[in-house]
């Protein structure tokens, strides 16, 4: 934490050329949610990379995502089909406490689409319907869901990685395939972190390293 370049509460702060933003988006007023408290902070490395930590204690019990703490990397709304690779890299750390899953959150047409990739996964299940099992994508399987109407599509990784690197691209060419994004859609934000659920009201922390993304067009 001595070496952090900001901290976030419920707010953002720039880490190199990525934004850190501890979003608390499911809390305060309006709600009907009692959440805990929460924060986060994030460090640059000498190789290019970013690293950051999340710590987070919600009620027991609690099933409905409360929050996401996440690096994310913004686009002026480019075509999909405009890049020729994009790929990110990463090592995590996680509690396994409570309910949760670290993954990334993709948008793509003005937020329209969202599209999720679950890489670690603790007492949660995606929303929508099943649409395939045990997809090989990668050199991994994953189990997808969708839901037509809110645009909603999520890969699980059918056995959870705590790091390595994932090729984006492939993923999301694979949706257009199979019609659940549309092959004109644009990006705009690809973010990764933790949706936090619960943590059995105890204080725990979520550690993600040498994180980076890498495009080309």
């Amino acid at each position: 934490m001595a070496h952090a370049v900001c901290t976030c509460d419920n707010t953002g702060c720039n880490v190199g050329s990525y934004y850190l933003y501890d979003n608390q988006w499911n809390c305060g007023a309006g709600s009907g949610n009692n959440c805990g408290p929460e924060s986060a902070y994030g460090c640059t490395n000498s190789n290019g990379t970013v690293s950051w930590v999340a710590t987070s204690n919600q009620p027991t019990g609690n099933t409905a995502v409360l929050t996401y703490p996440a690096m994310q990397d913004n686009f002026n709304n480019p075509l999909l089909s405009s890049f020729s690779a994009i790929s990110a890299t990463f090592e995590e750390t996680s509690p396994h406490v409570g309910d949760y899953e670290v993954a990334w959150d993709c948008w793509f047409n003005d937020q329209a689409n969202e599209l999720m990739i679950w890489v670690d996964t603790y007492n949660q299940v995606p929303g929508g319907s099943k649409v395939a099992s045990n997809a090989s994508i990668g050199g991994r399987t994953y189990n997808i869901y969708w839901d037509s109407s809110s645009g909603y599509i999520a890969f699980e990784a059918t056995t959870n990685f705590t790091s390595g690197t994932v090729n984006l691209l492939q993923i999301f060419e694979y949706a257009v395939t199979n019609g659940w994004l549309s092959a004109t859609s644009t990006v705009g934000q690809l973010s990764f972190g933790t949706e936090v659920c619960s943590t059995n009201d105890q204080t725990v922390t979520w550690t993600v390293s040498n994180y980076s993304i890498t495009t080309a067009n």
